[in-house]
């Protein structure tokens, strides 16, 4: 039998836990999931996966686990800049993998970093194409997340040619995940549960900000193929480690306030709040053969709505 490459999930949350039930499937990988919390821990070493108990805090126990792994993929945070800079360090430390070749660092971020508040006085529509790096590096290093992918940025290019570094971006998910913890994304489940507690459904200003977005289950998807693609080197990340994940399709908050509306049966709200325009285009998966199956963000939205409603 072929010896398995091992690979690390700092994180077992919506993507985390979405993957390591995919990598469970495909039983490709020798698996370890690093998790911050006992519980989990305990649910995590019934898969039969090896595992660290350990938070963001414990920078040296991360650094050593990105050394001892020939592929990490950091699910866990896309704003701690001290864990990029300790999984750094221990790729230079470390950059080969266990057969000799390059290891392999997949840094999740996400489209925020693109977003900005949207408004008729701000009336900035820059479309962010991963096969323009040029277009990525000139957002705003205060912007959402930005600090931590220039980390990865500059370690890319320092490390060029010595470890595979791929930012990978997905813009806002939806949809119910697979993974053994939590189920449910952020940024829509956060206007359901407003929407809960205020008896209406905001969309912010005149509702017409428009979002990119994907499905959990494409995003998955599109990770597996871009792992293959970094470990086959179907792909070049040494001038250009960003990876956009969406779908074709864009969609505005408005739409989405009139279908948590509808599913409550509540009435509709303007209010000024964070509605980030982002319009990211996912042109390197693509090109590596992706291609969502699933376009429908607000039958997400409902998943969404009965997946909180239950557990209320």
């Amino acid at each position: 039998m072929a010896v398995k490459p091992t690979l690390l999930i700092i994180g077992p949350g919506l993507i985390g836990g979405s993957l390591l039930t995919e990598f469970l499937e495909t039983d490709y990988y020798v698996l370890t999931v690093m998790a911050r919390s006992a519980d989990q821990i305990a649910v995590l070493s019934t898969l039969g996966v090896k595992t660290i108990h350990a938070g963001l805090q414990d920078l040296e126990v991360i650094g050593s686990a990105v050394e001892a792994h020939d592929i990490t993929i950091n699910a866990a945070s896309a704003d701690d800049v001290e864990v990029a800079h300790a999984s750094i360090q221990a790729l230079k430390r470390s950059p080969k993998n266990a057969f000799g070749g390059q290891k392999i660092f997949v840094q999740i971020s996400g489209a925020g970093v693109y977003g900005h508040r949207f408004s008729p006085h701000n009336p900035i529509d820059t479309i962010y194409d991963d096969a323009d790096p040029a277009i990525i590096n000139s957002v705003s290093p205060t912007a959402p997340h930005r600090a931590v992918d220039l980390a990865w940025y500059n370690a890319s290019q320092e490390l060029a040619g010595k470890v595979k570094i791929a930012i990978y971006i997905p813009a806002t998910v939806y949809g119910v995940g697979t993974g053994p913890f939590r189920k449910i994304s952020i940024q829509i489940p956060a206007k359901i549960e407003a929407a809960l507690r205020d008896g209406y459904a905001s969309y912010g200003n005149d509702g017409q900000a428009t979002f990119a977005h994907i499905s959990i289950g494409d995003l998955v998807v599109a990770a597996t193929i871009l792992l293959d693609a970094l470990e086959n080197s179907k792909v070049d990340v040494r001038t250009n480690p960003y990876f956009n994940a969406n779908t074709h399709i864009e969609t505005t908050w408005f739409a989405v306030a009139e279908r948590i509306g509808a599913d409550f049966a509540a009435q509709l709200g303007a209010e000024y709040d964070f509605y980030g325009l982002y319009r990211p285009r996912a042109s390197r998966l693509r090109a590596l053969g992706w291609k969502e199956t699933d376009v429908d963000v607000l039958g997400g939205v409902s998943s969404d709505v009965e997946a909180i409603t239950a557990s209320h």
